[in-house]
C-alpha cells in the first residue's frame, strides 16, 4: 500500500497516531531519566 492510495483523512489519521506514539515514547524517556 503506497501513500498515494491513502485519502487525506487516512493520512492525517496516521500522522496523528504517529505523533501521539512519539509523544508517549518521549514522555516515558523523560520520566525514566528524571526518576531513575
Amino acid at each position: 500500500m503506497t501513500a498515494a492510495r491513502l485519502s487525506p483523512i487516512e493520512t492525517r489519521g496516521l500522522f496523528l497516531f504517529f505523533l501521539n506514539y512519539l509523544e508517549v515514547q518521549i514522555d516515558r524517556g523523560l520520566q525514566f531519566i528524571l526518576y531513575s
